[in-house]
């Protein structure tokens, strides 16, 4: 069906008035609308993982650059009459809103990377802006105006010079340079204040490499804190009771008003970070006065007043549940082939729990130096299972296998009272695989959690395990595991990976040991993460920050501050030759 000319210059010409009457208000409302959405989610983003969360700021941070930097060029065509004359003070403050918020400069750390990009932005929308002023004969407006619009210029030019040292300054930043973080006598104030202490540090890394804390608390940033609020009070003074409104555009005011009380807001929110400060390094007052960092959260934590400074979850993955389900999933096949099985496997197969404060006290107490909970010299099994020599993901999805067995004869005779070390353990032992699942260790071949899918989907293997765990005639004590064992022999061992039949070898000595060992499984859990941590370079950490913060970042902390804390066990694991 064809559509007349003349019915299409209908719905056209229209639009075009519009556009042409308002196309430059919406613009502007629109790029403080996106700061303003950048300011509350970024916060968020530090503090929860999800995916709404991304997107909403993924989304507000690749249309903040692009509508101002539209805006400003659009600005070129607007109407200059006496009317319409306060659109020259909207470049200013599209200045601004390229400077960006104090907690996002960058929504993935390879943005720090191309600081030399945002340079040359910078030159480029200061240079239009000033054209922007220039063809607007600037000196041949009112004082009021004129004195506003330089005032809004500096702050412009500042706040976004701000942006693009912060975003130099977070290049290359070593996160190892976090790791010793405490005198030596503050590990012993307590798991609580430790633990707290390490979250509003895992909290610093996020605004080092994701905001500006590395500019904000140096002079230059503190001077700007100090002068860009003062200028905005002085500019939005000089419109709100020095300008003469008479004559201008109704909508232009209003719109003036919004942005101007709007860029006030955004400045006092920066300024009173300060107050609250993350970070506070300074070295010309920090050798001379107790920091403002320390004064703050002492009052917060007097007050009891808790604030989120991570997403405080674990992200988990159950080896078996996702063999169940795998086999009737045609998303996989397409997800593998399109070389994004890990993400796919985030999203679908996993979910996140709270960290379980038993998982937080075993770390603390590891971090305290407390070696009694964790030598392991009575634990004679569990040191010679884990001493067999095989590669940590096979060793990782071995233990994973038989530490479902053992939970599963566990829960069922415990049916009413579940120790809080078997949760720990359970929630441990998905984190683990959850790691691999999410982020591979950089291994080929061999029985990856990869290929253990691969068996799952087109070897049955699943279906298999499945079965031996829910048959309802086992009964979990020595001789019944042992027949289970038996029982899977029988079955197309050809066709499944040796990995679940040292799975069940384990699991079934742990059950003959009783219910003894759920304290010891944990701990052992424990010492494979630190184990897998090794396996984890500095990038992984500081890309995770940017999803609400990784549990294992916590453990490198604890792991690079205190090494000699598994010194006992690493030297009997040395002696003990393998099974």
């Amino acid at each position: 069906m064809m559509i007349s000319g003349d019915r299409m210059n209908g719905v056209v010409e229209p639009a075009q008035r519009v556009w042409n009457t308002w196309g430059m208000h919406m613009l502007v409302l629109l790029s403080f609308t996106v700061q303003a959405t950048l300011l509350v989610f970024a916060g968020i983003r530090r503090r929860k993982s999800s995916a709404i969360v991304r997107v909403i700021v993924w989304s507000a941070y690749m249309l903040a650059d692009t509508v101002a930097v539209y805006t400003l060029g659009h600005s070129f065509r607007t109407n200059r009459s006496s009317e319409h004359m306060l659109m020259v003070l909207w470049a200013p403050l599209l200045l601004v809103h390229l400077g960006g918020q104090d907690n996002i400069t960058a929504f993935a750390i390879v943005d720090s990377r191309l600081w030399l990009r945002h340079l040359q932005n910078l030159g480029v929308q200061v240079a239009a802006a000033a054209y922007v002023l220039y063809q607007s004969s600037i000196l041949s407006r009112p004082a009021w105006l004129r004195a506003a619009t330089i005032l809004m210029f500096v702050v412009g030019v500042l706040k976004y010079g701000e942006r693009v040292w912060a975003l130099k300054r977070a290049n290359g930043q070593p996160i190892r340079g976090f790791v010793d973080i405490f005198q030596e006598k503050q590990w012993n104030q307590g798991a609580d204040k430790v633990y707290h202490k390490m979250q509003i540090k895992i909290s610093q890394m996020y605004d080092v490499f994701y905001g500006k804390s590395l500019v904000m608390f140096s002079l230059y940033g503190i001077c700007i804190r100090a002068i860009c609020p003062l200028a905005t009070v002085a500019a939005f003074l000089l419109f709100h009771l020095v300008g003469d409104k008479d004559g201008l555009n109704s909508m232009d005011v209003t719109a003036t008003y919004i942005l101007l009380v709007g860029a006030l807001v955004l400045e006092i929110t920066s300024a009173l970070s300060l107050v609250c400060p993350k970070l506070f390094r300074g070295r010309w007052c920090g050798r001379h006065i107790k920091s403002i960092e320390e004064l703050t959260y002492s009052f917060f934590e007097k007050a009891g007043i808790h604030t989120m400074y991570w997403s405080g979850s674990m992200g988990q993955l159950d080896l078996f549940d996702m063999c169940r389900r795998a086999r009737s999933s045609p998303v996989g096949k397409i997800a593998t082939w399109m070389g994004t099985w890990g993400r796919w496997i985030r999203l679908d197969f996993s979910w996140s729990v709270p960290v379980p404060t038993e998982i937080i006290q075993m770390f603390m107490e590891m971090a305290n130096g407390n070696l009694e909970q964790y030598k392991m010299e009575s634990d004679e099994l569990l040191v010679t299972l884990f001493a067999n020599e095989t590669r940590k993901e096979e060793k990782i999805l071995e233990w994973h296998i038989g530490t479902h067995v053992y939970l599963k004869w566990y829960k069922e005779q415990q049916a009413r009272d579940i120790h809080c070390f078997a949760k720990a353990t359970e929630a441990l032992s998905n984190y683990t695989v959850f790691l691999l699942a999410a982020h591979p260790l950089p291994y080929k071949g061999g029985c990856t959690l990869k290929n253990m899918m691969h068996c799952a989907r087109h070897r049955s293997a699943g279906e298999h395990l499945l079965r031996l765990l829910s048959d309802r005639t086992a009964k979990y004590h020595v001789g019944a595991a042992s027949s289970e064992l038996e029982c899977y022999g029988e079955l197309d061992v050809e066709s499944i990976d040796r990995t679940f039949e040292i799975g069940f070898e384990i699991g079934a000595k742990l059950i003959s040991n009783g219910m003894s060992r759920d304290k010891s499984l944990a701990r052992f859990w424990v010492e494979m993460l630190k184990k897998v941590e090794l396996e984890y370079g500095e990038d992984f950490h500081a890309k995770q920050l940017s999803n609400g913060g990784e549990f294992l970042t916590f453990l490198t902390i604890l792991v690079q501050k205190r090494p000699s804390g598994w010194e006992p066990l690493r030297r009997r694991l040395r002696s003990h030759r393998p099974i």
